[in-house]
C-alpha cells in the first residue's frame, strides 16, 4: 500500500508543480520515488472533517474553552465539565481560584515539548539543507516578521479579531498587553513540588490529586 500511496501522491505532486512551474530536476524526481513511505490508513467513523475536528481539540484548543466558565464570584470560579461515571451528564463544579489555576498550569506544556513536531526537510535540524533546496529550487525564502503588539491585525477581512467569539456581534477591545514572564517563584515552586509528588505516586493517588 505504501509503495502504490508513494505512486498516487507523488504523480498528482508533480502534475501541481507542473501547473506552478516548479523547476523539479531529475535528481529530485529519483530522490522523491527512492525514498521508502511508511503508510498507515483507516478509514474514519465518520467522514475527513470529525478527523480534523478531533485532532485540533489537541492542538490548537487551551485547557477550557471560555463558554464553559460560568462565573467568578469571591475568589472561586464555577465551570461546567462532563460526567463521563454518569453518562456524560453536564455538571457544575466550583474551584478557588488558586485550585482552579492549579489544574489549568498542569495542561501547559513544559519546555522544548511541543503539541506538533515536523519531520523531513521541515524539521528544524534541515534548516541549512530546506534553505539549500529552496534555493536550488529558485523559491525566495523570506523570513516572516512577527507582528508587534499593538500592530492591527484586523486589516484581513477573513480574519477579523475584533469580533466577540460568543455572540458573534460586540467588539473586543484590547485593554492591557503582559509580557511574556515566568511565573512568580513560590507558584512555580509549588507547581514543581506538586509534579514532583504526581511522578512518585500511583495512579489511584493521582487521581486524588488532580
Amino acid at each position: 500500500m505504501a509503495t502504490v500511496y508513494r505512486g498516487k501522491f507523488l504523480q498528482e505532486f508533480l502534475r501541481f508543480a507542473k501547473q506552478a512551474e516548479l523547476p523539479i530536476t531529475p535528481q529530485l524526481r529519483k530522490t522523491l520515488y527512492s525514498k521508502n513511505w511508511v503508510v498507515y490508513a483507516k478509514r474514519p467513523f465518520q467522514n475527513p472533517a470529525a478527523v480534523v475536528e478531533y485532532l485540533s481539540r489537541y492542538t490548537h484548543r487551551a485547557a477550557i474553552s471560555n463558554h464553559r466558565l460560568k462565573s467568578t464570584d469571591n475568589g472561586n470560579v464555577s465551570f461546567t465539565y462532563k460526567d463521563y461515571a454518569h453518562g456524560a451528564v453536564t455538571k457544575i463544579m466550583t474551584l478557588d481560584a488558586g485550585e482552579f489555576l492549579r489544574r489549568f498550569c498542569l495542561h501547559i506544556l513544559p519546555p522544548m515539548f511541543v503539541k506538533i513536531r515536523h519531520y523531513g526537510f521541515l524539521s528544524r535540524r534541515n534548516k541549512e539543507e530546506l534553505r539549500a533546496f529552496q534555493q536550488e529550487q529558485g523559491i525566495n525564502s523570506t523570513d516572516v516578521q512577527k507582528e508587534k503588539h499593538g500592530d492591527p491585525l484586523y486589516f484581513q477581512e477573513e480574519c477579523n479579531i475584533t469580533i466577540c467569539p460568543c455572540c458573534y456581534k460586540g467588539t473586543l477591545t484590547t485593554i492591557l498587553y503582559f509580557a511574556a514572564n515566568a511565573p512568580p517563584p513560590t507558584i512555580n515552586n509549588k507547581l514543581k513540588a506538586h509534579a514532583k509528588k504526581l511522578k512518585n505516586s500511583s495512579y489511584e493517588q493521582r487521581k486524588t490529586f488532580c
